[in-house]
């Protein structure tokens, strides 16, 4: 596990100096360090031959205090009478790679949007030597929906999803529900937390509403103040003058909270 810093953006007149923090995964058994100091894993440059995570405002479930929602409830009894059944299956084992590559490219084409997850990008996930499991949902004999995931020791990363869209028609709300259900499954499994990716703009928020237990990492720790999150989220379309240190009025108590923080 390396770390590095690229410079971003500046204004000197405030003394206020931006960099992006990055890391590289050696070997999977670092994974659980990587994504304890909030680290996810970054896809966007396929001709990067590393194995890359980006530090981010990442969200993430504590496992232990988790429990359903009347909310989850609700989306579970819509999709009892599909029957759903899951696999999990190291990636490296799954014989129907191209079967899953061509799901998730239609998938992509109509929710993600073919320049944003082009099908050498959908290769090239597969390829990241991090990526551990394949989880093939079926109902009735058919496969409706895949999700990727990184899974370590104590962890548990929801990391793609692609499904059959056709079950939105029919009021069956298939991409909450295996996010929902992959709780469980991380649970089951005794893991510590799942980590449900970023947590950036309003759109993002549903992941707070639909779940308990949720924390986001506020790119020193990870924090359960959600009211916090909601804020920072609806700030996001307005890129700020300052970064958040400077532009809060009590920075003495800020300075004294992380130095006590971290002794």
């Amino acid at each position: 596990m390396k770390t590095f810093l690229s410079e971003y953006r500046h204004d000197y007149n405030t003394y206020t100096f931006g960099y992006t923090i990055y890391c590289v995964c050696e070997e999977r058994s670092e994974l659980d360090d990587i994504y304890d100091q909030g680290f996810l894993p970054y896809t966007g440059d396929l001709g990067l031959k590393y194995d890359l995570f980006y530090k981010s405002r990442g969200i993430r479930v504590r496992l232990a205090d988790f429990k359903d929602s009347s909310e989850n409830r609700r989306v579970n009894r819509k999709m009892e009478s599909l029957g759903i059944t899951f696999e999990m299956i190291p990636v490296e084992s799954y014989e129907r790679i191209e079967q899953f590559v061509e799901f998730a490219r239609k998938y992509s084409e109509e929710r993600i949007g073919e320049d944003k997850m082009p099908l050498q990008r959908i290769r090239y996930i597969l390829g990241r030597r991090y990526l551990t499991h394949i989880l093939p949902f079926t109902s009735a004999g058919v496969i409706i929906g895949y999700v990727l995931a990184v899974v370590t020791d104590r962890q548990f990363h929801y990391w793609f999803s692609f499904y059959d869209t056709r079950f939105l028609d029919q009021n069956k709300p298939l991409g909450k529900w295996l996010m929902w259900k992959c709780i469980h499954i991380a649970r089951e499994l005794g893991k510590e937390h799942i980590y449900l990716g970023n947590g950036y703009l309003e759109k993002s928020l549903y992941k707070t509403r639909d779940f308990k237990s949720v924390e986001f990492y506020d790119g020193n720790s990870w924090s359960g103040d959600l009211k916090r999150l909601q804020q920072l989220c609806l700030s996001d379309a307005v890129l700020p003058e300052l970064d958040a240190f400077k532009l809060n009025d009590r920075r003495n108590e800020w300075i004294a909270a992380e130095m006590a923080r971290k002794k």
